[in-house]
């Protein structure tokens, strides 16, 4: 499901560049990292390191780019400060490569944006102007055109659900695709 996710939202015009890559990003995270989302939101600048490499054991000519990441106050987690490995997929893999997810993220941060990342900063802060009305409409947009980046402000659980739920109503206004995200609690 992620794969047609990330295809849909590369091939549609109904949301904002910021919204369509923090998306791709968080979802992979959560996917690759086997995360809960509210880790993933969690995640601060200054428990991510990007572009390390290390000597590839098999081509000793070689070096395999990576990143690494800290996940702070996991449920799951036993030994404070552990560290998790971020690694460039297959191309076969490429829906769920989140190092390059997230780089692509962060490149659209630096260079689309003014902010300057500071250690406290979310890496997925919160978006606004996420048009929560659109998903029970006949409406042809998809409520997220006008999404913007909130920086300094972490994005909720259930403003995810709401994003996740625009990108899957917008994908299933052709009928193909009959599924409603719902949060644990609506169940």
């Amino acid at each position: 499901m992620l794969r047609v996710l990330h295809f849909h939202l590369t091939h549609t015009s109904g949301f904002t560049a910021a919204s369509c890559l923090w998306f791709l990003a968080v979802s992979d995270f959560a996917f690759y990292g086997m995360c809960r989302i509210n880790e993933v939101l969690s995640l601060q600048w200054k428990n991510i390191t990007l572009d390390l490499a290390r000597p590839s054991a098999s081509d000793s000519n070689s070096t395999i780019g990576y990143g690494v990441y800290k996940l702070e106050g996991r449920k799951t987690e036993t030994a404070e400060g552990r560290c998790y490995n971020l690694h460039c997929l297959d191309e076969c893999e490429s829906p769920m490569d989140v190092l390059t997810h997230l780089k692509k993220w962060i490149g659209y941060v630096i260079t689309k944006t003014d902010h300057k990342w500071s250690d406290n900063d979310y890496v997925f802060p919160a978006l606004s102007k996420i048009a929560k009305s659109a998903i029970k409409t006949d409406d042809p947009h998809t409520g997220c055109e006008n999404a913007r980046v909130e920086w300094g402000k972490k994005m909720s659980e259930q403003s995810f659900i709401t994003l996740l739920n625009c990108v899957v109503r917008d994908l299933n206004r052709n009928g193909n695709i009959c599924v409603r995200i719902r949060s644990p609690t609506m169940a």
